[in-house]
């Protein structure tokens, strides 16, 4: 598997969401099950992740005035 689709989300305190996707190289051609039980030991509490810490786009809703 040349290339790994990485899709997240960020849901506010409302429930609002907006989801993106980040697409990372995969040169060793890592099966996809290891790179998931890799991502998932990384998460806090197996769920939440800083998007700065992990170098992907943060996400933001539009704030309505």
């Amino acid at each position: 598997m040349p290339n790994i689709k990485f899709s997240y989300l960020y849901r506010d305190g409302g429930n609002y969401k907006k989801f993106d996707s980040v697409v990372f190289p995969n040169p060793d051609n890592r099966n996809l099950s290891e790179i998931e039980s890799l991502i998932r030991s990384k998460l806090i509490d197996e769920t939440w992740f800083y998007a700065d810490e992990w170098r992907v786009p943060e996400l933001f809703l539009e704030i309505f005035h």
